[in-house]
């Protein structure tokens, strides 16, 4: 059974088949326009409730993606709601807090399209918020946790008491009193670059930040924190520069599996732009999502209701087995982001308990998420090395010697490296290696597989 196959395992549903078509003849993609292997599009479960009412509003007036709409409004509704509800794993406090990348084919891609989109219907349900608990320009861990700082209180001598009585706690800082935070990233490109940094702690402050733990910086010299941070990023990027940018650290550490990647294409050309939205529409949108957040303000632990426990028991098993890989190492953390886009999906159904239709609406979109790994990093393995020479080999049908492979590196790697690099890939059943006369000794000729091909 794939993660497409668990979305809907009650079978078709008329009704959101018809919804499906609806999506379906919106889209019109020129063939070839896309690469190999791009994800097949979201179903119409993951369209459920108001999330699906704002794609559908807006989707036939924008050259948008609408998965990248679907996503792009789910991180910043999730952000809004704040810390009262949560999804409890043993001792494990899940918020509704989402890291979403939207990565374009192309820089024609219209990811910022859809960005905007979602912050113009957010705007309206909270103007206040998205005025003062917006930012962008990620560069450092530190800035990250001075934008949501607790206040910050000392001892100090009270005025007019003498040296030897006591001392009284005072406030020498000021902090943000509203620890929501919404950092959107035109261009993660920059976000990437900075934590690569010497000496960056961007990285390991933002896996943190989406655990919802406790944010600080060890150092005499800086003592801001936040005890309860609620921190959600939406970035846009292309495949080639996420392809070149994203370290093999953060592919393997859990930054990269912490972010939910949603592959994005044009969805149509309307080269003079979209008519104006119903205001009706929008107003009885805006709406059911103020009294979405309204509930979700008393809400606090969620739960599955009993259908939806045997179904996700049913489909917790796949989801946790894990794979080999970038792919492996980018999807591990596949329950949990299930589980957060399920009790996200109850909250916008003002519901303090999670349905069948909210669970398969958050696998429908993991499941699109996972593709969209599987189309940008394909048979990656994690290693530089190693997927260079899987590069190399990709674009040589008949293989390549060692000396040759040497030579594509410009003689830059060792003997010891290559060798490890090419151990790995056979093992990982990647490369195979062809004993081939030379007239002397017999030489190695390296090959893809033809499974990884």
């Amino acid at each position: 059974m794939n993660a497409k196959e668990l979305a809907n395992p009650f079978g078709p549903d008329p009704a959101l088949d018809a919804i499906e078509n609806e999506l379906s003849n919106l889209l019109s993609v020129p063939a070839g326009h896309t690469p190999a292997h791009w994800p097949e599009p979201m179903s119409a479960d993951a369209f459920y409730g108001l999330a699906g009412d704002f794609v559908r509003l807006v989707l036939p007036e924008t050259e948008a993606d609408p998965q990248a709409l679907l996503l792009a409004f789910l991180v910043g509704f999730g952000c809004m709601v704040g810390r009262n509800p949560f999804y409890l794993v043993e001792s494990t406090k899940h918020f509704v807090n989402l890291f979403a990348v939207i990565v374009g084919d192309t820089s024609k891609a219209r990811k910022g399209t859809a960005t905007d989109r979602a912050t113009d219907i957010l705007s309206r349900i909270d103007p206040d918020f998205m005025k003062t608990r917006r930012r962008s320009g990620l560069s450092s861990g530190e800035g990250l946790i001075y934008a949501v700082r607790d206040s910050r209180e000392e001892d100090v001598r009270a005025k007019g008491k003498a040296e030897s009585e006591y001392l009284e706690s005072q406030i020498i800082a000021a902090g943000e009193s509203d620890k929501r935070l919404l950092v959107i990233e035109s261009e993660f490109s920059n976000v990437l670059q900075q934590s690569r940094r010497d000496g960056n702690i961007l990285s390991a402050i933002l896996r943190d930040a989406w655990d919802g733990k406790a944010l600080r910086v060890l150092a005499r010299s800086n003592r801001d924190s936040c005890q309860e941070p609620h921190i959600a990023v939406l970035g846009n990027i292309t495949i080639e520069e996420l392809q070149r940018l994203l370290t093999s650290n953060d592919k393997a550490n859990g930054f990269g599996n912490r972010i939910l990647w949603c592959c994005a294409r044009r969805s149509k050309k309307l080269p003079h732009g979209g008519r104006p939205l119903d205001e009706a529409k929008i107003d009885a949108l805006v709406c059911g999502l103020q009294s979405a957040l309204e509930v979700s303000q008393t809400t606090e632990r969620v739960q599955f209701d009993p259908e939806a426990d045997l179904a996700w028991e049913s489909a917790y098993g796949f989801l946790t087995e894990g794979a080999d890989g970038i792919f492996g190492s980018m999807t591990a953390r596949a329950e949990a982001q299930v589980v957060r886009l399920a009790t996200l999906y109850s909250i916008l159904d003002c519901s303090k308990v999670i349905s069948i239709a909210h669970l398969k609406a958050a696998q429908e979109v993991w499941a699109y998420c996972e593709d969209s790994v599987r189309c940008i990093f394909g048979n990656a393995v994690g290693d530089e090395t190693a997927d260079d020479i899987l590069q190399m080999l990709h674009k040589e049908p008949d293989g390549l010697t060692r000396t040759e492979i040497n030579r594509m590196f410009q003689s830059h790697k060792s003997s010891a490296e290559l060798t490890r690099a090419l151990t790995l890939l056979e093992k990982r059943n990647k490369i195979l290696s062809i004993k081939e006369s030379t007239g002397g000794g017999p030489a190695t000729r390296w090959k893809m597989c033809a499974e990884s091909e």
